[in-house]
């Protein structure tokens, strides 16, 4: 390419990956001070059940409960930004180089030095302008 190396435009919002929403969903719950006080009532409970009233589950149970519905939330909303993201990212676009000769590509296989014509479709600026170019630069 005749402008060098640059970064895609590729968008990717997403946090985690199957590997790494475990552990990061797990430390960011346990960097909580309640719930690390939960947990070390549950190991001691769990450790050593002379220590409690109540059943050695009594607590691990609840705790896990809203550790394994803040995993699953965080899932949630990682997927909505993944799906996101491909919306965004396979939207058409008509982009070519600066001489002309425009072709349809998905946004994420805009470089620079392309430009890429985009429609105007709000009535109010239809009848002004019908079609507004932009250019990625070199910084």
């Amino acid at each position: 390419s005749t402008w060098g190396e640059f970064s895609k435009n590729f968008v990717n919002t997403k946090k985690y990956t199957l590997f790494t929403i475990w552990p990061r969903v797990i430390l960011k719950n346990f960097l909580r001070v309640g719930n690390l006080f939960f947990l070390v009532i549950a190991i001691l409970q769990l450790t050593q059940p002379d220590l409690s009233p109540y059943y050695m589950w009594i607590t691990i149970f609840p705790l896990g409960f809203f550790v394994l519905m803040s995993l699953l939330i965080e899932y949630l909303v990682d997927r909505a930004r993944k799906q996101a993201d491909f919306q965004i990212n396979h939207q058409e676009a008509m982009a070519g180089p600066p001489e002309g000769d425009f072709h349809k590509c998905s946004w994420k296989d805009l470089s620079v030095g392309n430009l890429s014509l985009i429609h105007i479709s709000e009535p109010t600026r239809q009848a002004e302008i019908s079609y507004a170019v932009f250019c990625l630069k070199k910084k």
